[in-house]
Order: C-alpha cells, then sequence, then structure tokens
C-alpha cells in the first residue's frame, strides 16, 4: 500500500541572516539540521519544505548555530496532516487558502495606535498573518511621524510584522519593499514633488530666532521638526502663523501633536502629509483607493483620516484629535470602543467577515 505522504511548508519571520531549522520526523530521536530557503516576497521570510508521512518538530537557530529559538523550551510541533504555515512570536500560523475578497488597503499609525498594547498587537499580527500576508491585494502600510530609520528600530525592538510600505516623517517620504533588493526603497517621484516647494534653508534662518522656546529640533531635506512644552507653544503659536504666512507662496503645513506638557510640531510642504502620501502610494501601486482603511490617534494622522475611505481613531486618541473631528464637523471617521492594535483587529476581522 502506498504512504499517504504530507507535504509541509514551514515559513519563518525572523531577523536572522540565513537562519536554518532543526528537525525530527515522527518522534523518532534523529534530527537534521538545514538552512532555511529565502521567500523574497517579504521583508525577513524563509521557508522550509518537505514530503514525509509523519508527524514533524522542529526548532530554529541563526546560522552559527549560537542563538536558538525553541518556542520558550516547548519545541515546534505539527501532528501527522501536513500544514502550510508561518512561525511568528512563537506560535504556529496556518495559513487561510481562501482568504480573497476585495483588495483593500490598511494604512496604520505607530505610536499610540498600532503600538501600545503587545497583546493585542500580536493578535492583529496573528489574523493579518493568517489571512492576508501572501495576498497581494491587500496591503499594509505603517504611515507615522517617525523617520525609517526609527520605524524599523521600533519595530525591532517590539519583534512586530513588517509592512509592505512605510510611509514616513509625517508622510513626506514613502519606502517600498523590493524583492529583488530584499529591502525597502525610497519612492523618489514623491521626494520630489515636495522638495522643489520646500524652502528648506529659509525656514531654518526663520526658526532661529525662536530658539528661546523649540527642543529637540529635527531637519531633513522635506521635513522640519520640534518639541514644545504645551504653554510655550500656545504662548508662541502667533510666532508659528507667522511664519506660515511669511512662505506663503511654497505653502507650508504646521502639523501639531501630543499629549501631557509636550508637543510635537512638524513643519513640512502642503504638498506632503501623510494623507497625500497614501493617495500617491495608491496610485503608484495602481490600489483600488475606495477601500482605503486609515487608523491613527493624534491630529498628525488628520491628513490621511480626511483622505482614506474608512477611518477610524482608537478609543485612546489624544484629546486634541476629538476637538478636530468635533469642531470640523467630520463624519468619515469612526470611533473605535477598542484600544491601539485591537481596534484595527476587530476592522479587520469585520472586513474578512470572522
Amino acid at each position: 500500500m502506498m504512504e499517504n505522504v504530507l507535504n509541509y511548508k514551514i515559513f519563518y519571520l525572523t531577523g536572522w541572516s540565513n537562519p536554518r531549522i532543526h528537525h525530527s520526523f515522527g518522534g523518532n530521536g534523529k534530527w537534521l539540521n538545514e538552512p532555511l530557503k529565502k521567500d523574497t516576497r517579504k521583508k525577513n521570510l524563509y521557508y522550509f519544505e518537505t514530503n514525509v508521512n509523519k508527524s514533524i518538530e522542529f526548532v530554529f537557530c541563526n546560522e552559527s548555530k549560537k542563538y536558538w529559538d525553541n518556542n520558550s523550551g516547548k519545541n515546534y510541533k505539527i501532528k501527522e496532516k501536513g500544514e502550510e504555515c508561518i512561525v511568528f512570536k512563537n506560535t504556529i500560523v496556518t495559513i487561510n487558502p481562501g482568504s480573497k475578497g476585495n483588495s483593500f488597503v490598511f494604512s496604520i499609525d505607530l505610536d499610540g495606535t498600532l503600538l501600545g498594547d503587545g497583546l493585542a498587537l500580536k493578535e492583529f499580527e496573528i489574523c493579518w498573518l493568517k489571512h492576508c500576508f501572501f495576498d497581494p491585494t491587500k496591503l499594509l502600510v505603517y504611515n507615522t511621524g517617525r523617520n525609517f530609520k526609527s520605524s524599523v528600530s521600533i519595530l525591532k525592538e517590539n519583534f512586530a510584522l513588517f509592512p509592505d510600505v512605510f510611509i514616513n516623517s509625517c508622510g513626506t517620504e514613502i519606502y517600498i519593499y523590493d524583492p529583488i533588493k530584499l529591502d525597502y526603497e525610497m519612492e523618489e517621484t514623491w521626494k520630489q514633488i515636495q522638495f522643489v516647494k520646500f524652502p528648506i534653508i529659509d525656514i531654518e534662518e526663520s526658526l532661529k530666532k525662536y530658539s528661546s522656546w523649540l527642543l529637540n529640533i529635527n531637519i531633513n531635506e522635506l521635513r522640519i521638526s520640534f518639541t514644545a512644552k504645551y504653554e510655550d507653544l500656545n504662548k508662541n503659536m502667533a510666532q508659528l502663523l507667522e511664519l506660515r504666512n511669511l512662505y506663503a507662496g511654497k505653502r507650508l503645513d504646521v502639523l501639531i501633536s501630543g499629549s501631557g506638557d509636550y508637543r510635537y510640531v512638524d513643519i513640512l510642504s502642503s504638498e506632503g502629509g501623510k494623507g497625500k502620501a497614501l493617495r500617491h502610494l495608491m496610485t503608484t501601486l495602481k490600489m483600488n483607493s475606495s477601500l482605503s482603511y486609515a487608523f491613527g490617534d493624534s491630529l498628525n494622522d488628520v491628513d490621511m483620516l480626511e483622505l482614506a475611505n474608512f477611518s477610524i481613531v482608537v478609543s485612546n486618541l489624544q484629546e486634541d484629535l476629538i476637538r478636530y473631528i468635533v469642531e470640523k464637523k467630520l463624519t468619515n471617521i469612526e470611533f473605535s470602543q477598542f484600544n491601539n492594535a485591537n481596534a484595527i483587529l476587530n476592522k479587520l476581522k469585520g472586513i474578512i467577515g470572522i
């Protein structure tokens, strides 16, 4: 009688270079160690594939075999059923091959929105991996005030899932994952659109006379950002408005976010912003803009929330954003009853019907 041969395809998301799998079939005590293959479709994705008629037990290690992922000492195990799965955060996530449906874009702010609740973050990531990860019609975008380097750093710190696209620095930069280069590449067209109308040197000179109350100033080609005490910002708001009027011909946006004693201020070209960057991205990738979902918590998300077809603010949103939504009578924004990534997870479940 012919044995029932099963197919196992085990994907592994890791920051290790050239990871390996250490595995055994059918509990026979014989362990094999071999390198994983690179899957170029996603950042940090590797896989192992085999055909056997037995169960499989396995762990992972880095190339030098110095560091190991053994599922907190319990090893990973799959019974005799064959499986296509992804291993992520000590979890075997079975891939749902039937997850198709409409295409959509999830544009998610990081701090205060995606990040803030580790358990909720993991639940959202597992749901995305199971139903959307390998579907090219579903795009995951992290749309943040952080620059690219800082975004990568905070995701590594939280061992978080990397997106298809980063929109960074309050919408002034777009980085798209390139499966050929196996890394993110800046979308240069978007940079040039803003660059021609952003007089960075002149603005920097104008800001010098405000130096007494500007803290932690950061300057790049497309954005100037700084921190200010809330009371200082209120007293000097006229100076910021004066600055915007001074460069009215170039059209500047001044974005204010944060809560408590301090506020974060970003000055950028009106050609930029989280929402306009999202629109440019969807046009570039030929995505259906009528199915765009935006998630945010602060005032620097407003541009993105106003552009997306479906916009959701987490229940831990900042008071300044609540006031703005009420004053502007924005009707396309949904107030979620859930905090942080729980709000994103709840919306995703509703969309895919689980």
